[in-house]
């Protein structure tokens, strides 16, 4: 629902055809599962697929999956630390 409520508030929904939440895979970032269901759920190859984090945890995770991740720095509250990102923005 937090999703949704996102993507309707900045007219992503038009754009935004599936997507998954914490309740659609068993363990939560730093783990790989999240993206590993991903890949599944959307037939994506790691070697094809862009991971953009706001988080350490996500960074984590996302590399933890073999893909490739662009850190978005200054998007946290929080002030995460997205230095292990491929790249940063």
């Amino acid at each position: 629902e937090e999703i949704q409520r996102a993507l309707l508030k900045t007219g992503l929904d038009r754009s935004v055809r599936e997507f998954l939440g914490v309740e659609d895979y068993g363990e939560s970032k730093p783990s790989p599962v999240p993206y590993r269901e991903a890949l599944k759920r959307f037939r994506a190859r790691p070697e094809a697929t862009v991971v953009f984090e706001d988080s350490k945890a996500g960074v984590d995770s996302a590399l933890a999956a073999g893909l490739r991740v662009i850190g978005v720095q200054g998007q946290s509250p929080l002030g995460e630390n997205v230095a292990r990102a491929t790249s940063q923005i």
